[in-house]
C-alpha cells in the first residue's frame, strides 16, 4: 500500500504540536513563579469567540475591530482580524488572581505572553493601581 504524502507530514506534525505545548507550559509556570512577567498577546490562531473578554479584570481584551478605552479616552482598534489585547492594560491579573485568567479560557490556545512588553511585578502592579484610578 503506498502512502499519502499527508500521511508522512503528521509525526512532524506531532512532534512541533508537543514541543509548542511543552514550550508554553515552561513559559507560564516560569512567568507564573515570578521570574518575569510579560503582557499577554493573541495571535493569529484566535477564531474571536471571545471566551477571553470575560475573565479579563482588567477589560483589557476587545473584539475585532473595536475601540478600547482607558480613563474614559477612546482609542482605535489594535486589531482588525481577532480579539486583542491592550498591553497597556493587561496587568496578567496581577491584584485580581495568581494567573493570568484568558489563557485556560481560549480553546485555541492562541494566547501567549508578549516578549515585547515584558514588565515587573511592581510596573504591573502600579499599572493595576493606575488603571484602578483613572478607570478601565
Amino acid at each position: 500500500m503506498v502512502k499519502q504524502f499527508s500521511e508522512y507530514l503528521y509525526l512532524p506534525y506531532l512532534v512541533f504540536k508537543t514541543i509548542d505545548y511543552f514550550w508554553k507550559a515552561f513559559l507560564l509556570n516560569y512567568i507564573s513563579s515570578g521570574g518575569f512577567f510579560m503582557a499577554i498577546m493573541i495571535t493569529d490562531e484566535c477564531i474571536s469567540c471571545n471566551a477571553c473578554e470575560a475573565e479579563c479584570p482588567n477589560t483589557a481584551i476587545y473584539s475585532p475591530g473595536l475601540a478600547y478605552n482607558i480613563g474614559g479616552q477612546e482609542y482605535a482598534a489594535l486589531s482588525e482580524e481577532h480579539t486583542y489585547i491592550v498591553p497597556d492594560k493587561c496587568t496578567e491579573c496581577v491584584g485580581f488572581y495568581d494567573e493570568p485568567q484568558c489563557i485556560p479560557a481560549c480553546p485555541t490556545e492562541a494566547i501567549l505572553a508578549d516578549p515585547s512588553h515584558v514588565e515587573t511585578k511592581e510596573e504591573l502592579i502600579a499599572k493595576k493601581e493606575n488603571l484602578d484610578l483613572v478607570g478601565r
